[in-house]
């Protein structure tokens, strides 16, 4: 496995909910990305970013660069000590595959945006999507979801980021609603809600 921040530290690219930063996690086994918006680069929100990601399988290695708080939730994950490497500062090629997995990421989120027409304080939920849409696309038979999980593939229907859908309002903002308007109102697509692995029962996003 490997992880990296994407950095969107600044005020003009800072997310619609507040998030600032970007970790993504590749597996090297399955080829599975994920996309983890966070409000800082601090130890507790990379180790549990990593918690979901890992879900109930158990990471063996991992190839960090030198940060601290990388370092340090390494260190906190549950379970036996994991064997981790880190690059060489000021030379890229040490921590090559990870760079190379947050330029995907880069590239694909300003594609969701560019398709949607969002602004960029959406990234977060472009980010989301696309690693979410990268695993359970199909290339022929095979599919990273099914690789990821040891099931079929993903079974859900698969909606375009940014489209305009009919959705119940959440119970928060359901009293907005005209006492005789319909249950179902517009909305636009922003992505799926990705549940952790868990082996031996059905997956669901």
């Amino acid at each position: 496995m490997t992880m990296d921040h994407v950095d969107a530290n600044s005020e003009e690219m800072r997310g619609i909910d507040g998030d600032r930063d970007l970790l993504v996690i590749y597996d090297l086994a399955t080829g599975c990305l994920g996309a983890y918006p966070v409000k800082s680069k601090c130890a507790a929100e990379v180790l549990q970013s990593m918690t979901h990601f890992a879900g109930e399988d158990t990471i063996k290695s991992i190839y960090i660069d030198r940060a601290p708080t990388l370092i340090a939730a390494v260190h906190g994950m549950p379970g036996p000590p994991i064997v981790h490497a880190t690059n060489i500062p000021g030379v890229p090629n040490t921590n090559g595959i990870a760079e190379n997995r947050v330029e995907i990421m880069v590239r694909g989120i300003r594609v969701m945006l560019l398709s949607a027409g969002l602004p960029h304080c959406y990234w977060l939920y472009a980010a989301t999507y696309y690693a979410f849409m990268r695993t359970v696309m199909k290339i022929g038979n095979e599919s990273i979801f099914a690789k990821r999980h040891g099931s079929d593939h993903f079974k859900g229907p698969l909606i375009p980021f940014g489209a305009l859908v009919k959705a119940m309002p959440s119970a928060i903002h359901d009293g907005r609603r005209i006492k005789f308007d319909h249950t179902l109102q517009p909305a636009v697509f922003l992505g799926y809600i990705v549940n952790p692995v868990v082996h031996g029962t059905r997956s669901s996003a």
